[in-house]
């Protein structure tokens, strides 16, 4: 039976459903119970929009099938949809231009709304969607609060919010396989969202101009392109733990006023730009952010962009680590690059500027541990490690400038610094070394003599630990990470190698061996020789090692070679060539005309062609002229 204005109950039907939620006049609430059912409107809605008037209405329990350019649409305030699943292809904006259409869209027709709640809905788009058409669309002015739900299938964005009058609060909600953006806030609107993720879209989580408030625990997993993106002076704020895996992006601050606040423990993985600045945007980074196996680690790209981050925070296995690119980038303390393919931490460009904080390190970065080129400043804090790279700390042109702390750790101070073209290095007042006097100490008074300025080699200081320290995560105490590594010991000279004489075995090293004389002159590798330890060794196995010397061998090899030589010389018998024409040998003679002369053909095909008394053309050129025979 048709529900009352005032009551609740189930049903099925399309026409008493459209009657109670078309009703705009009367605000009692009601509550629409879909027992599990499905409402299909295909044949009894002919609008694109259609609208939930009806205020404080609940449509629970069930589905609803929309046809082909056709939307819902949400009017009236205090509207809830609970435990619903929405399907359809969407829409075209048609006359609604300027209006964000999705499957679901909610636009309140008046100020300061009673708050609309979607819970445990389920928005799914079809296999071919509209490309104008989001999962749910939110235009001002609206209050609303979506928990527990999955968008599918958008051909835009799977939430897209817009507008000043704007609020929405978002949590443990999925959105999966979008055209364009999983979750997209623009036109200065306000969110927070709380345990959401962004799955096989071409962004994740967009702000344009908007400020909003991403809490922790929310990832973005195989997206093309941005991760997190603040720009068009947005402000956005991201949780701890936040994670992005795979695309161009994870976390990027984008045009100048946009402001990105990155909470601590984030993770990038898998992308070309782990923490991007660019264009004067501005990133803030928590402590213990890390970036892995990206093309950029941190990077504050073009003028104007400032890159911060906290303390402990890491890169490894990208092609570079930190890296101030016209911009500006602050690291904190205890930040470290490891196993970067090009430079652990670089500055380059005119405007460029690295300032790093104390007890950085840079191990195994294949270039170079801190570089500047093409203009570019780096200022190296206190305690600062550089190890096992190419080249240790080096300026590469003329207006790169790098300034040292009062001290810097060098795993080698022969490379420690290196300046090229007039470029400018304050060196540290104390290098300090992780390895012991006793093999190092040599090598630093010769590297001293060569930079031409004293330099002071510390021994029994505290050691700089040569891994980088852990998340909180991994529990670790404050004083398991301060604790210092042990100190490192000189290499052991190696033994020296002995080889065993040829003739008698005894083994000696092969300084002190003698080596065969054919061996020696048939310039054999070391492998392929025979060693003695006493002239009468050699003259009591010559009989053994005669047919196995490899001068020998080069001998015998001289000879064959000499022989066949000698063979192909002497030897004049030629092949006999066969005719042209039928194949038959010998074929001595050939076909004459105009000074052309065909050689090829046997006696009895010249024959042939000399008793012809008409046709008498070339059969190679097919020449009119009369060809003659010629012999040799």
């Amino acid at each position: 039976e048709p529900l009352g204005a005032a009551s609740s109950g189930t049903t099925t039907d399309v026409a008493t459903f459209l009657k109670i939620v078309r009703d705009a006049t009367t605000t009692t609430p009601v509550t629409l119970d879909l027992g599990g059912h499905t409402i299909s409107f295909e044949g009894r809605v002919r609008e694109e929009r259609l609208y939930i008037d009806r205020s404080f209405v609940t449509i629970t329990n069930g589905t609803l099938l929309l046809p082909d350019m056709t939307v819902l649409v949400l009017r009236g305030q205090g509207i809830k949809l609970d435990r619903l699943t929405i399907k359809g292809p969407g829409s075209m904006p048609g006359d609604y231009l300027f209006e964000q259409i999705g499957l679901v869209s909610l636009r309140a027709r008046m100020q300061n709304p009673e708050p609309v709640h979607i819970t445990d809905c389920s928005i799914q788009l079809d296999d071919d969607p509209s490309p104008e058409t989001s999962g749910l669309a939110i235009s001002s002015p609206a209050h609303v609060v979506i928990s527990g739900c999955t968008i599918t299938g958008s051909g835009k964005c799977g939430l897209h919010v817009s507008g000043r009058a704007c609020t929405v609060t978002v949590s443990d909600c999925t959105v999966r396989s979008c055209q364009l953006a999983g979750f997209l806030f623009d036109a200065r609107c306000t969110a927070k969202l709380q345990r959401c993720v962004s799955a096989k879209c071409t962004h994740g989580f967009v702000c344009e101009g908007s400020n909003v408030e991403v809490g922790p625990g929310c990832r973005v997993e195989g997206c093309t392109e941005y991760g997190f993106q603040c720009s068009m002076e947005g402000a956005m704020t991201v949780g701890d733990g936040c994670s992005v895996k795979g695309g161009e992006h994870g976390f990027a601050a984008c045009g100048r006023g946009s402001r990105l606040t990155v909470g601590a423990g984030c993770k990038v993985v898998r992308t070309v730009f782990g923490f991007w600045a660019t264009e004067g945007g501005v990133l803030q980074c928590g402590s213990y952010c890390s970036v892995e196996r990206c093309q950029m680690g941190f990077d504050s790209q073009s003028k104007g962009s400032k890159l911060t981050t906290g303390d402990h925070c890491s890169v490894a296995h990208c092609e570079s680590g930190f890296a101030a690119q016209e911009g500006q980038l602050t690291t904190g303390r205890g930040c470290w690059a490891h196993k970067c393919s090009q430079n652990g931490f670089e500055s380059a460009g005119p405007t460029a500027l690295l300032v790093t904080g104390p007890e950085n390190r840079a191990v195994a970065c294949k270039e170079g541990c801190f570089q500047a080129f093409d203009g570019g400043k780096m200022t190296i804090g206190d305690d600062n490690l550089a190890s096992q790279g190419k080249i240790l700390v080096i300026a590469q042109d003329a207006p790169s400038a790098i300034t040292l702390g009062s001290v810097f750790w060098a795993g080698d101070p022969r490379l420690a610094y290196g300046a090229f073209y007039g470029a400018t290095i304050r060196k540290a007042d104390t290098l300090k070394t992780a390895l012991g006097p006793s093999a190092m100490e040599g090598q630093v008074m010769r590297w001293q003599e060569q930079q031409q300025h004293a330099v002071q080699l510390l021994v029994g200081g505290p050691q700089v630990p040569p891994v980088p320290p852990a998340q909180p995560t991994q529990a670790r105490s404050a004083a398991a990470i301060a604790k210092p590594a042990p100190k490192l010991q000189p290499p052991a000279k190696p033994a020296p190698v002995t080889i065993p004489c040829a003739y008698c075995g005894a083994a000696k090293p092969q300084k002190q061996l003698k080596k065969c004389d054919g061996c020696k002159a048939a310039g054999a590798r070391p492998e392929q020789c025979a060693f003695y330890c006493s002239v009468a060794c050699e003259q009591e196995h010559v009989a053994a090692h005669q047919p196995a010397c490899p001068a020998t061998l080069k001998a015998k090899q001289e000879a064959e070679a000499a022989e066949e030589a000698a063979q192909a010389a002497t030897s004049t018998s030629a092949p006999e060539q066969e005719c042209l024409l039928c194949s038959r040998a010998p074929a001595p003679c050939g076909l004459a005309h105009e000074g052309v002369v065909h050689m090829g053909i046997c006696e009895a095909c010249a024959e042939q062609h000399t008793r012809k008394r008409y046709d008498r053309t070339c059969p190679w050129c097919r020449t009119p002229a009369e060809a003659t025979v010629v012999r040799v």
